[in-house]
């Protein structure tokens, strides 16, 4: 049963990627954390900080986070727009 997603999606924002896509819950230190769906790259990594300030794993699924970041467009090619 695969329980985690990790993929990169682009976000409007500007560059972060959306880590771990489904609602996870970690009984960590005694809380209990909800990444949320729309956890993003970031906030795993400042969270897997909490527990460990040299670390760069996600603390989900325990893959590398400090590889480069997804930014908009990278996902989905588009044609180009019509000149008018």
């Amino acid at each position: 049963m695969d329980r985690f997603l990790v993929n990169r999606y682009p976000l409007r924002d500007g560059g972060f990627q959306i880590h771990a896509q489904h609602c996870i819950r970690l009984g960590l230190c005694g809380e209990t954390l909800d990444l949320g769906f729309h956890a993003d790259a970031g906030s795993a990594l400042r969270l897997a900080r909490r527990i460990d300030p040299a670390t760069t794993a996600c603390p989900v699924c325990g893959s590398d986070m400090a590889g480069p970041v997804a930014r908009p467009g990278s996902a989905h090619r588009h044609a180009p727009r019509a000149g008018y």
